[in-house]
């Protein structure tokens, strides 16, 4: 053990502990430096950043023709054959035919029509004729009616009824007298005979017969006043009630006609309207059951590939419920579009783009897409068009050209479009969790760097476009500058 060493341990045994342990303490706190850790930071980057807008699209054809039935009477038509899905067909080929059996009786029914209200046209033109030849008769029958009525009536009133009066008077008188000439007759006969002593037998006969006229005479007294108070009481009055009456119907009749002759003419006139009407519409409906007719064998437009359905906003409508009607004995709606004639070498795109994402794309803009079923083909676009409402919730449809078209994509197939709205070479940005929204304006964005004592300081930044997890940084901040990486708790660190 060296001289050294050994004192050390001499003073150790001599030394008491509870001070040597104090000034060990003083030592510590005297030699630790008093330090703080540095705040930890990242740095503002330099480099090219991008937005892209990525959307589903499908490829549908641009040149395309629809293909549907226009009937103009018919509703459906039974299908008897069809070219099926698929299949390729040339300008002129029949791509289905309809059964035109039904199609055929209509017709044949409609042309006895048409005949049967000819045939009514004609009678009630030719009854129209003669009733407007025979109309000036009815009028002067009609007037003379009334003329006659009216003289009739007068000369009842003035002659006849008071002649009538008088000449029943006059009969009953008459029989009378011819009583009272008949009994004074007999008188003079029987004071004749009874001067004679003997009454012949001749005398007896002329006196029976004059006692029989003279009862005959008295039973047609009788007769004729019965007659004459009936005359009196009934007839006479019965008479004149009965002229009053003719004439008044006589009047009626004539006001009759003279009220309903113009809405005959007007009647016949309607009627040869409604009928001439009648016969030619059905006269249009045959014509229309003859296009009809011809329209149950469909030729191609043009050539090219035979899709079931339509296209509607990029996508095939109804082709599967069509596969069950474009079948034998299936049915087909009038203008209904059932198929599609599409050039394969001709495609567009249609897709729909988010409306948070629509502000974002330009017509003119470029892109590419990818196939879904060639994930390693990137075909360019541009966009064509952009609708300005929404086609469906929320989704704005968006129309593109294709540059150059793949021959082994068909019309029908999807992909993915992606189209850059905005790049920068030279860009500044920062990882997105170092940047800040103000609390109570979150259009402010800020980020907080050190100053030269290494206080924290709040800067207000401009922020660009944002892209995987950095955002760009358009104005508010250096190259040179380090930004925090957490937010402090208070401005003094």
């Amino acid at each position: 053990m060296t001289r050294f060493a050994l004192c050390i341990w001499l003073l150790a045994f001599t030394i008491p502990i509870p001070f040597v342990i104090g000034q060990e303490a003083k030592l510590d706190a005297s030699a630790k430096p008093e330090t703080t850790a540095k705040p930890k930071t990242v740095p503002v980057t330099t480099g090219s950043i991008q937005s892209d807008v990525v959307f589903a699209a499908t490829f549908v054809p641009s040149e395309s023709s629809e293909i549907s039935v226009s009937l103009k009477t018919l509703t459906t038509l039974k299908v008897e054959d069809v070219s099926p899905h698929g299949a390729s067909v040339k300008q002129g080929d029949i791509l289905i035919r309809f059964d035109t059996d039904s199609v055929k009786e209509q017709l044949e029914a409609q042309e006895r029509t048409v005949a049967g209200l000819r045939l009514s046209l004609d009678e009630a033109e030719r009854d129209a004729k003669l009733a407007e030849v025979q109309a000036p008769l009815d009028k002067e029958q009609a007037e003379l009616a009334k003329k006659q009525s009216d003289e009739d009536f007068k000369y009842y009133q003035e002659f006849e009824r008071e002649f009538n009066e008088k000449s029943n008077e006059q009969r009953l008188k008459s029989m009378k007298d011819s009583l009272d000439y008949t009994a004074e007759e007999l008188r003079q006969l029987e004071k004749m005979y009874k001067a004679d002593d003997l009454t012949e037998e001749s005398e007896e006969i002329v006196l029976r017969r004059a006692r029989d006229d003279l009862e005959r005479q008295k039973f047609n007294l009788e007769q004729t006043q019965m007659i004459h108070r009936k005359n009196k009481e009934f007839s006479l009055p019965r008479a004149q009630r009965d002229r009053k009456v003719a004439q008044r119907l006589a009047d009626i009749a004539w006001e009759r006609f003279q009220l309903t002759f113009p809405h005959q003419v007007e009647k016949r006139s309607h009627g040869l309207a409604k009928a001439r009407q009648e016969l030619q519409k059905a006269t249009k409906t045959l014509e229309q059951l003859r296009e009809d007719m011809k329209a149950c064998e469909v030729k191609s437009p043009r050539t090219g590939v035979v899709y079931y359905g339509r296209v509607q906003s990029g996508k095939w409508v109804g082709a599967a419920e069509l596969r069950a009607k474009l079948r034998k004995n299936g049915s087909i709606g009038a203008n209904e579009v059932f198929m599609t004639i599409v050039n394969p070498e001709s495609l567009q795109l249609i897709g729909t783009v988010p409306e948070s994402e629509v502000t974002k794309l330009r017509v003119g803009v470029s892109g590419k897409i990818t196939p879904t079923a060639m994930k390693k083909e990137r075909l360019d676009v541009v966009v064509k068009s952009i609708s300005p409402i929404p086609s469906t919730e929320s989704q704005f449809e968006v129309n593109l050209d294709l540059a150059k078209a793949n021959r082994s994509i068909v019309a029908g197939m999807t992909g993915s479009v992606r189209v850059t709205d905005y790049f920068a070479a030279r860009a500044l940005s920062l990882p997105i969790n170092v940047v800040h929204t103000d609390e109570i304006d979150d259009t402010i964005r800020y980020v907080y760097t050190l100053s030269d004592e290494g206080k924290p300081i709040r800067k207000t930044v401009e922020v660009g476009v944002v892209q995987g997890d950095r955002i760009e940084i358009r104005s508010g901040i250096s190259v040179s500058e380090s930004i925090l990486a957490e937010k402090p708790t208070t401005d003094r660190l």
